[in-house]
């Protein structure tokens, strides 16, 4: 077990457990922490995080939790703006 208690494998860390959003409690769709595989794709890798929501993640949940899309603020790159 790794020192930010996520479990060793052999390719590296998986992922943690966690499929609540750690700001509003409702299921965050985390792909990687459904599986416990951190290179699993995921909704967040291609969409901008809001850093006012990630600010607001309390501290004892920061890297251990990911937030919900709605409380993540999540913007499409790509989506047109305006």
């Amino acid at each position: 077990m790794g020192a930010d208690g996520r479990v060793k494998r052999a390719g590296g860390l998986a992922a943690l457990p966690a499929p609540l959003c750690p700001l509003c409690g409702q299921p965050n769709d985390c792909a990687p922490a459904r599986c416990g595989d951190l290179d699993t794709p995921c909704w967040c890798r291609d969409v901008r995080i809001a850093p006012e929501a990630l600010a607001r993640v309390p501290p004892a949940l920061r890297n251990r939790a990911c937030l919900c899309r709605r409380c993540a603020g999540a913007e499409d790159p790509a989506a047109p703006s305006g």
